[in-house]
């Protein structure tokens, strides 16, 4: 599905980007679920990243989604912890980024690379939180044994949260919607 014009087909990307954004932001507060398991909203989050990655096709989306999501936030939630969000999804995004530029899943339908990139994705969620920790004086290695497991169920999540996007995005792909997969892979 292309555009003639090329300012009309920027504006509709980014402005699927920004719903997609809405989408994450949104999904932080309806994810309060009473699981009792830290990382649940990976599924989401992932699942959308992954949506707007393929439907735009733009190298910086996650990153884009990312920090659009977290700007939401803050404005939503207020406080010190909306700066931990933001960066956490931020971080999530650009990591996102940089795993599809080692190697992008929907160029070769390699549907098991999309859910690794979606596991590994989680990872630097923590990381604000880490640093608040470490700036506050506790040891590295309390930090890591305290907060390592928190990171697993996240990873869980995530790889959850791709693999569920992936027959979306086939779907999709099959109607011509997807960007980065191109003819061949539609066949």
């Amino acid at each position: 599905m292309s555009v003639a014009d090329p300012k009309k087909d920027q504006l509709r990307e980014a402005l699927i980007l920004v719903f997609l954004a809405v989408l994450i932001a949104a999904s932080k507060v309806t994810m309060r679920l009473p699981l009792k398991m830290p990382g649940h909203g990976m599924l989401l989050i992932i699942f959308l990243l992954s949506l707007g990655r393929a439907l735009t096709g733009r190298a910086w989306a996650g990153l884009f989604m990312g920090c659009a999501a977290g700007a939401i936030s803050l404005v939503l939630g207020g406080g010190f912890k909306s700066f931990s969000i933001f960066a956490s999804y931020s971080l999530v995004g650009l990591l996102f980024d940089l795993l599809f530029m080692v190697s992008n899943p929907f160029v070769k339908r390699r549907w098991w690379l999309l859910i690794i990139w979606g596991a590994l994705a989680p990872i630097p969620r923590g990381l604000p939180g880490w640093l608040r920790e470490l700036l506050a004086g506790t040891d590295l290695w309390v930090i890591v044994t305290m907060n390592g497991a928190k990171v697993l169920p996240g990873l869980i999540f995530g790889a959850i949260g791709a693999a569920l996007s992936w027959p979306l995005i086939q779907a999709l792909s099959r109607r011509g919607y997807v960007q980065e997969m191109g003819d061949k892979a539609r066949a």
